[in-house]
């Protein structure tokens, strides 16, 4: 019950806030308040964790209020369909968009996989030079071994396809 006790202290710190006139809502100020506790080691995730997978777990009832609306004011958004479609498919996108650029971000990948500034062709010699492999290029976080299977052998090992092909090396 704490978990929820203290999730329930941060909603209420973010509405209040949101009254001394921040212009964003106060449930989204106290995620942000609650996310820098977090950061700064204040909040412990062990403390939350069960509140929060208890949340997400019946997180598809949360949606029930909102589709019970829109039936009973289908009427009313008949006049507005164009404007409700073209704001969900943008906000969509808009969200698509800074999901996948904050995670790119925030991990320090780079897209595509396996693109640099070098393209593959090189003068040097040795085994990855010239020939295509981009296991020796700098491009952030790429190993070089994109499209190989790994299996498992009976004994729990595992294999990727090269080092199958050159008789079970690793």
């Amino acid at each position: 019950m704490g978990g929820f006790s203290l999730l329930l202290i941060f909603l209420v710190l973010g509405e209040g806030v949101h009254a001394l006139g921040v212009p964003m809502p106060g449930n989204v100020l106290g995620m942000l308040l609650l996310t820098g506790a977090l950061s700064l080691g204040l909040v412990r995730r062990i403390w939350i964790e069960a509140a929060v997978r208890f949340l997400l777990d019946n997180m598809a009832l949360f949606f029930v209020p909102a589709g019970v609306g829109l039936i009973a004011h289908v009427g009313m958004l008949r006049g507005y369909w164009a404007a409700v479609s073209f704001a969900v498919v943008f906000s969509f996108l808009v969200v698509l968009y800074t999901s996948g650029l904050s995670y790119r971000l925030l991990s320090g990948k780079k897209w595509p996989p396996g693109r640099s500034s070098n393209t593959g062709t090189s003068t040097g010699t040795g085994p990855d030079k010239g020939s295509g492999d981009r296991s020796g290029t700098q491009g952030g976080g790429y190993s070089g071994k994109a499209g190989l299977e790994d299996t498992e052998d009976r004994s729990g090992h595992s294999q990727d396809s090269i080092s199958r092909r050159e008789g079970g090396r690793s």
